[in-house]
């Protein structure tokens, strides 16, 4: 009920880049209660700040595609490896993150999963 640390948690994250947990959806229902415990091991300062975010599917048959995050935001794509492309199985995959300015700060994280713990 009183999450101090990973070892009583059902669901942690640790601090590494964005300190962004995700819960998706399914782990937790209306009406229900999350109780969500935050430790500083030096000094510190924080926000917490909850939103909803969809889950973008990016599309085997399209090889090129764009999008436009807003900054400071949290964005999930979604790929699923094709085993075969025009019936040669599939070596590699190549995803590319372009900012549209010469600097942005962009964080990606990669999953072979859909556990999104950090």
């Amino acid at each position: 009920m009183y999450p101090t640390d990973y070892s009583n948690s059902a669901i942690y994250c640790e601090q590494k880049g964005s300190d962004t947990c995700i819960l998706q959806s399914g782990q937790f229902s209306v009406g229900q209660t999350i109780y969500i415990g935050i430790k500083c091991d030096t000094a510190c300062s924080y926000s917490l700040t909850t939103w909803y975010s969809a889950i973008a599917s990016l599309p085997q048959s399209v090889f090129r595609n764009q999008f436009r995050f807003a900054a400071n935001s949290t964005q999930i794509l979604s790929y699923v490896i094709p085993p075969k492309v025009s019936n040669t199985p599939t070596n590699s995959i190549e995803i590319l993150i372009e900012p549209e300015n010469d600097y942005s700060f962009i964080e990606v994280f990669v999953n072979y999963d859909s556990s999104f713990y950090l």
